[in-house]
């Protein structure tokens, strides 16, 4: 795997969320199940900022936004944190800064997508409690790397 420099720090990163070999390649076996969840999750994040100050900005920029968070979630979910997941970290905080949004849409974003992602694991894994916990952490540990 490729140092992304774009990301201060990077290494050691993964190392403090614990994302070694073996978490991104679950990762890369769960990303078929998270992608087409992705969409619907983002559209979820979507309509629940109708109340916050932030509404004008997201209806204004709602297809942009869309785009670029599945994108980028869709990247991350992947397990390949890799240059183009350190370019789409850049390309996507530059993109809502741009429009008015602050760091805090990664946190919020990355929740609905782990919520969606834990739904998806339960079904998938209702039979084993351990499997599920295992993966589910995978997932949390991996979008929380995200907003850091």
């Amino acid at each position: 795997m490729a140092t992304p420099e774009l990301i201060q720090g990077f290494q050691a990163r993964l190392a403090l969320y614990e994302l070694d070999d073996r978490a991104r390649g679950t990762m890369r076996e769960l990303h078929a199940l998270f992608t087409p969840l992705l969409e619907q999750a983002i559209s979820r994040w979507l309509d629940a900022t109708q109340h916050l100050p932030i509404a004008d900005v997201v209806t204004n920029h709602r297809d942009l936004i869309k785009k670029i968070e599945v994108a980028h979630f869709d990247l991350l979910l992947s397990g390949r944190l890799d240059e183009d997941y350190a370019r789409s970290c850049r390309y996507v905080v530059a993109q809502e800064s741009a429009i008015g949004l602050d760091g805090r849409v990664r946190s919020s974003v990355g929740n609905f997508v782990l919520r969606t992602a834990i739904d998806a694991l339960a079904r998938k894994h209702r039979f084993s409690s351990g499997k599920f916990a295992e993966r589910a952490k995978i997932v949390s540990q991996l979008i929380a790397f995200d907003v850091a």
